[in-house]
Protein backbone atom coordinates (compact mmCIF):
# COMPACT_ATOMS: atom_id res chain seq x y z
CA UNK A 1 0.00 0.00 0.00
CA UNK A 2 0.98 3.16 -0.53
CA UNK A 3 2.71 5.04 2.14
CA UNK A 4 3.61 1.67 4.10
CA UNK A 5 7.29 1.86 3.68
CA UNK A 6 9.40 5.06 4.76
CA UNK A 7 12.45 6.68 4.72
CA UNK A 8 15.29 6.90 1.75
CA UNK A 9 13.33 4.14 0.80
CA UNK A 10 10.09 5.35 0.25
CA UNK A 11 11.47 6.68 -3.53
CA UNK A 12 12.63 3.31 -4.41
CA UNK A 13 9.48 1.36 -3.22
CA UNK A 14 7.28 4.02 -5.31
CA UNK A 15 8.98 2.84 -8.27
CA UNK A 16 8.85 -0.65 -8.18
CA UNK A 17 5.28 -1.05 -6.41
CA UNK A 18 3.31 -1.44 -9.62
CA UNK A 19 2.24 -4.86 -8.94
CA UNK A 20 2.32 -6.49 -5.12
CA UNK A 21 4.63 -8.88 -6.32
CA UNK A 22 7.19 -6.58 -7.92
CA UNK A 23 6.68 -4.94 -4.57
CA UNK A 24 7.59 -7.65 -2.30
CA UNK A 25 10.68 -8.94 -4.30
CA UNK A 26 11.85 -6.25 -4.03
CA UNK A 27 11.53 -5.73 -0.32
CA UNK A 28 12.56 -9.24 0.15
CA UNK A 29 15.80 -9.21 -2.01
CA UNK A 30 16.60 -6.08 -0.16
CA UNK A 31 16.55 -7.46 3.41
CA UNK A 32 18.33 -10.42 2.06
CA UNK A 33 21.07 -8.49 0.81
CA UNK A 34 21.89 -6.44 3.96
CA UNK A 35 21.60 -9.76 5.73
CA UNK A 36 24.62 -10.45 3.40
CA UNK A 37 22.71 -13.31 1.71
CA UNK A 38 23.14 -13.82 -2.23
CA UNK A 39 19.72 -16.14 -2.43
CA UNK A 40 17.48 -15.29 -5.14
CA UNK A 41 13.56 -15.22 -5.01
CA UNK A 42 12.39 -17.19 -7.31
CA UNK A 43 8.48 -16.99 -7.96
CA UNK A 44 6.42 -19.42 -10.25
CA UNK A 45 5.84 -17.38 -13.68
CA UNK A 46 2.06 -17.93 -15.53
CA UNK A 47 3.89 -17.46 -19.16
CA UNK A 48 5.79 -20.10 -18.47
CA UNK A 49 4.11 -22.74 -16.74
CA UNK A 50 0.42 -22.78 -15.81
CA UNK A 51 -2.46 -25.19 -14.85
CA UNK A 52 -5.34 -25.12 -17.53
CA UNK A 53 -7.56 -26.03 -14.13
CA UNK A 54 -9.34 -22.65 -13.26
CA UNK A 55 -9.04 -22.22 -9.30
CA UNK A 56 -12.32 -21.76 -7.68
CA UNK A 57 -11.51 -19.10 -5.20
CA UNK A 58 -9.63 -17.29 -7.77
CA UNK A 59 -11.55 -17.94 -11.30
CA UNK A 60 -9.77 -14.94 -13.35
CA UNK A 61 -5.93 -15.75 -12.20
CA UNK A 62 -4.07 -19.11 -13.94
CA UNK A 63 -2.98 -21.56 -11.51
CA UNK A 64 0.75 -21.83 -11.43
CA UNK A 65 0.84 -25.04 -9.53
CA UNK A 66 -0.86 -28.41 -10.26
CA UNK A 67 -1.87 -30.55 -6.85
CA UNK A 68 -1.02 -33.77 -6.57
CA UNK A 69 0.22 -36.31 -3.58
CA UNK A 70 3.25 -37.53 -2.47
CA UNK A 71 2.65 -40.91 -1.18
CA UNK A 72 -0.25 -40.08 1.02
CA UNK A 73 0.13 -36.71 1.50
CA UNK A 74 -1.35 -33.82 -0.56
CA UNK A 75 0.26 -31.02 -2.30
CA UNK A 76 1.47 -28.84 -5.08
CA UNK A 77 3.72 -29.33 -7.80
CA UNK A 78 5.10 -25.88 -8.84
CA UNK A 79 7.27 -26.49 -12.37
CA UNK A 80 9.73 -23.12 -11.43
CA UNK A 81 12.51 -21.68 -14.48
CA UNK A 82 15.33 -23.31 -12.11
CA UNK A 83 13.49 -26.24 -10.58
CA UNK A 84 10.40 -28.20 -9.13
CA UNK A 85 8.48 -27.34 -5.97
CA UNK A 86 6.80 -29.58 -4.42
CA UNK A 87 4.85 -28.14 -0.87
CA UNK A 88 1.69 -27.44 1.24
CA UNK A 89 2.95 -29.50 4.45
CA UNK A 90 6.11 -30.41 5.61
CA UNK A 91 8.30 -31.70 3.98
CA UNK A 92 9.12 -29.33 0.93
CA UNK A 93 11.09 -30.41 -1.77
CA UNK A 94 13.06 -28.52 -4.16
CA UNK A 95 14.80 -30.35 -7.05
CA UNK A 96 16.90 -28.18 -8.95
CA UNK A 97 16.66 -28.81 -12.96
CA UNK A 98 20.58 -29.75 -12.74
CA UNK A 99 19.85 -32.33 -10.39
CA UNK A 100 16.92 -34.07 -12.33
CA UNK A 101 18.52 -37.04 -14.48
CA UNK A 102 14.93 -37.95 -16.02
CA UNK A 103 11.35 -38.27 -15.76
CA UNK A 104 8.92 -40.60 -16.44
CA UNK A 105 5.15 -40.58 -16.38
CA UNK A 106 3.37 -43.78 -14.98
CA UNK A 107 0.23 -44.96 -13.88
CA UNK A 108 -1.49 -43.61 -16.67
CA UNK A 109 -5.67 -43.51 -16.33
CA UNK A 110 -8.05 -41.81 -17.97
CA UNK A 111 -8.32 -39.05 -15.42
CA UNK A 112 -4.79 -39.03 -13.36
CA UNK A 113 -0.99 -39.86 -13.80
CA UNK A 114 1.97 -39.93 -11.89
CA UNK A 115 5.22 -38.94 -13.15
CA UNK A 116 8.40 -39.95 -11.10
CA UNK A 117 11.52 -37.78 -11.10
CA UNK A 118 15.11 -39.23 -10.78
CA UNK A 119 17.64 -37.25 -8.88
CA UNK A 120 21.22 -37.07 -9.00
CA UNK A 121 22.17 -37.35 -4.95
CA UNK A 122 24.39 -34.75 -4.00
CA UNK A 123 27.76 -37.19 -3.29
CA UNK A 124 27.04 -39.04 -6.62
CA UNK A 125 25.51 -41.53 -5.35
CA UNK A 126 22.79 -44.18 -7.04
CA UNK A 127 19.51 -41.65 -8.30
CA UNK A 128 16.88 -41.32 -6.15
CA UNK A 129 13.54 -41.29 -7.36
CA UNK A 130 10.78 -39.10 -6.17
CA UNK A 131 7.01 -40.24 -7.35
CA UNK A 132 4.52 -37.74 -7.42
CA UNK A 133 0.70 -39.03 -8.12
CA UNK A 134 -3.07 -38.34 -9.04
CA UNK A 135 -1.94 -35.52 -11.34
CA UNK A 136 -5.12 -34.26 -13.37
CA UNK A 137 -4.52 -35.38 -17.11
CA UNK A 138 -5.85 -32.16 -18.14
CA UNK A 139 -2.41 -30.71 -16.80
CA UNK A 140 -0.38 -33.33 -19.06
CA UNK A 141 0.43 -31.06 -21.77
CA UNK A 142 1.23 -28.40 -19.76
CA UNK A 143 3.86 -30.62 -18.08
CA UNK A 144 5.12 -32.30 -21.13
CA UNK A 145 5.79 -28.94 -22.48
CA UNK A 146 7.91 -28.06 -19.70
CA UNK A 147 10.18 -31.41 -19.95
CA UNK A 148 10.71 -30.67 -23.62
CA UNK A 149 11.73 -27.09 -22.80
CA UNK A 150 13.97 -27.41 -19.94
CA UNK A 151 15.84 -30.42 -22.26
CA UNK A 152 14.77 -32.98 -19.00
CA UNK A 153 15.29 -36.34 -20.61
CA UNK A 154 11.79 -38.89 -20.54
CA UNK A 155 12.59 -42.23 -19.58
CA UNK A 156 8.85 -43.48 -19.92
CA UNK A 157 9.43 -46.26 -22.21
CA UNK A 158 13.17 -47.24 -20.63
CA UNK A 159 13.65 -50.85 -20.20
CA UNK A 160 13.69 -50.40 -16.48
CA UNK A 161 10.11 -49.21 -16.36
CA UNK A 162 8.70 -51.66 -19.24
CA UNK A 163 10.77 -54.51 -16.44
CA UNK A 164 8.45 -53.09 -13.81
CA UNK A 165 5.40 -53.46 -16.36
CA UNK A 166 5.67 -56.62 -17.11
CA UNK A 167 6.46 -57.81 -13.28
CA UNK A 168 2.81 -56.67 -12.65
CA UNK A 169 0.92 -57.52 -15.61
CA UNK A 170 2.57 -61.06 -14.60
CA UNK A 171 1.02 -60.83 -11.45
CA UNK A 172 -1.83 -60.28 -12.38
CA UNK A 173 -1.86 -63.10 -15.04
CA UNK A 174 -1.04 -65.61 -12.19
CA UNK A 175 -3.47 -64.20 -9.81
CA UNK A 176 -6.21 -64.71 -12.44
CA UNK A 177 -4.95 -68.40 -13.70
CA UNK A 178 -4.87 -69.17 -9.87
CA UNK A 179 -8.65 -67.85 -9.18
CA UNK A 180 -9.62 -70.24 -12.92
CA UNK A 181 -8.29 -73.23 -11.17
CA UNK A 182 -9.84 -72.87 -8.10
Amino acid sequence: KEGTIGGSEAGQAAAVSDTYRSLFHWAFGRRLRAAGSSVEVVSADPNKFHSVIRQAQRPNERAVHVAGFRGSKDGFLFFLENGILWGFKKPLIFIPLNRIAAISYTNILQITFNIVVEVFSSEGEADEELEFGMLDQQDYGGIDDYIKRNRLQDRSMAEQRKGKLQLAENRAAKKEGGDAAA
